[in-house]
């Protein structure tokens, strides 16, 4: 298991939390249906904070009595500790989860690969005559902030890996898109995580391109090509395009 610095488990956190995971009385929580994912929260958790005793509890699929389906998920949760009292403090002054000016700041891979693992996703539009995809999106689901919060940390994305949009859904929600060119660099600076610990999720760093796409250097950097041939041959990738 990773052995962070202190400045990288705070990254750790500051990127769950501004994903899937909160903090609840002082105890930190999570739910989610990634079970590697899941269980790489509880090793960092239990190995740098060990004596807030985290446990992961299984629950399987369902059906309300609304007949929506429910997918099998886990959730992680720990006893009350002061380091997430403090993370508390910061994150919820007034009961609703904000982004803290003190992490609107350039975050390390491991925090942006927690976000983008929780929060984070790939859109392939359709399949061209390459069997490549015809358009793609790389997105931060952000509708939980405030639009301002969200300018402010789409700032700071730019800032490290190039050009950011944002993406309207209404009138108070806004979520971040990089451009897709320099969508790649982002993505190849967080695949080892996906790679070692979630590969469940590395359909999440797949942009779409195949075959002769992955060789038209003008738009697709060598190191994406050969980041995308190493995650196409594991045996949990998910191909989106097949079969489309």
């Amino acid at each position: 298991m990773l052995k962070l610095t202190s400045r990288e488990l705070t990254d750790f956190f500051v990127g769950t939390l501004l994903g899937d995971s909160y903090i609840y009385r002082n105890a930190f929580q999570c739910k989610q249906i990634s079970k590697d994912l899941i269980n790489f929260k509880f090793n960092i958790i239990n190995s740098h904070i060990p004596d807030c005793h985290p446990k992961i509890m299984e629950y399987e699929a369902y059906i309300d009595k609304k007949g929506v389906h429910h997918q099998k998920y886990y959730q992680l949760s720990t006893k009350p500790h002061p380091y997430f009292r403090k993370l508390r403090e910061e994150f919820y002054p007034e009961g609703t989860k904000i982004i803290p000016e003190k992490y609107m700041r350039e975050l390390s891979p491991l925090g942006y690969a927690m976000w983008y693992a929780d929060d984070g996703t790939t859109i392939l539009v359709g399949i061209n005559i390459n069997r490549s995809a015809k358009n793609r999106r790389v997105q931060f689901c952000t509708d939980g902030f405030s639009i301002e919060e969200v300018q402010k940390i789409s700032k700071v994305i730019s800032a490290q890996y190039g050009t950011t949009s944002l993406v309207i859904r209404n009138k108070t929600m806004r979520r971040i898109q990089i451009n897709t060119y320099d969508a790649q660099k982002f993505l190849i600076d967080i695949a080892p995580y996906f790679i070692k610990y979630f590969p469940s999720l590395l359909y999440k760093i797949d942009m779409g391109y195949r075959n002769e796409s992955l060789d038209k250097r003008r738009y697709v950097m060598l190191e994406y090509k050969n980041m995308y041939l190493e995650i196409s041959t594991h045996p949990l990738f998910i191909d989106r395009l097949k079969d489309r």
